[in-house]
């Protein structure tokens, strides 16, 4: 059997003589107790007890000059773990206490998710009109095209090609994979094929940084480089698309491309590219202008 003290009378004497004592806190955040004759003061948190132990006479003293007992008193100071010293009430708010900081603890992993994911959102490229809309659900599969859309939801392989003429919907399933790779914490860069260009251009002038954009281009996660095929031909194009690619195709990083191109057109462009992308997967769509049947969704 154990009995509890009436803790406010230690709090009140330490608060009146001793306001400044290191000990204040500690009598706090405990039980006093006699149980069967012993003095206890029990913690619920392990870090507590070991900071109580090292203040041992300071408790002993204050039980033998709070409860007035004449002989000397050594205190045990106890780690409740388990809560045996709790009564039914404190075992309720502490179960209370318990529910509220796994929510809040739940509620802040969940914000912080998310503020990654709105981070990545920002850093991948992705137009913010087309985050909503050019998701998997929101694309209307034709019958000619189902083959081809399960290939590119399940698609393993490091390269993916998504070939078809223009407004067939290629940037929205790209997009589409990006998206659900971000959901996931992975980070993404999606790019017009003019816009990389531009960017590494930009590279060159004045405060811009060079190294730093074609770093950040050959090492993401994910790379989707849309309407390969449309930018300007010429040997500095060539040669850096050539570079990215080449370096993502050695070090196994993921690569989307979606161009109007076939990719036979596209060894005529360049054979060591088009060698590069025929390694993956190689998706063609077919059918009507899809922007023009679907003219709620932009690309």
């Amino acid at each position: 059997m154990f009995m509890k003290f009436d803790r406010s009378k230690f709090i009140d004497y330490v608060t009146l003589n001793y306001p400044h004592s290191e000990i204040l806190p500690l009598i706090k955040s405990c039980n006093f107790i006699d149980s069967d004759g012993k003095y206890l003061v029990s913690f619920r948190y392990q870090y507590l007890a070991e900071k109580a132990k090292e203040s041992q006479g300071k408790f002993n003293n204050l039980f033998k000059l709070v409860l007035e007992l004449k002989d000397d008193v050594e205190v045990e100071i106890y780690y409740d773990k388990d809560g045996i010293y709790l009564d039914e009430q404190e075992k309720e708010e502490e179960r209370e206490a318990i529910v509220k900081r796994e929510a809040e603890e739940k509620e802040q992993k969940e914000s912080d998710h998310q503020s990654h994911i709105n981070g990545l959102l920002n850093y991948s490229h992705i137009p913010y009109n087309k985050r909503e809309l050019f998701t998997f659900d929101k694309y209307h599969i034709s019958k000619g095209n189902i083959k081809a859309v399960e290939v590119i939801k399940n698609h393993q392989s490091i390269f993916l090609t998504i070939c078809g003429s223009t407004g067939i919907g290629k940037t929205h399933l790209a997009i589409a994979c990006g998206l659900e790779l971000i959901k996931n914490g992975v980070d993404v860069l999606y790019y017009q094929s003019e816009d990389l260009l531009d960017e590494l251009r930009h590279g060159y002038d004045e405060g811009g940084n060079y190294d730093r954009a074609m770093d950040r281009i050959k090492n993401c996660s994910l790379l989707i480089i849309d309407d390969l095929g449309t930018q300007k031909n010429t040997d500095w194009v060539a040669s850096k698309l050539d570079s990215i690619i080449d370096y993502r195709y050695v070090n196994e990083l993921s690569t989307i491309i979606t161009s109007n191109l076939s990719l036979k057109v596209i060894r005529g462009l360049s054979e060591r590219i088009a060698s590069r992308l025929s390694s993956g997967e190689v998706v063609t769509l077919v059918g009507e202008d899809y922007r023009i049947s679907h003219k709620e969704v932009k690309q």
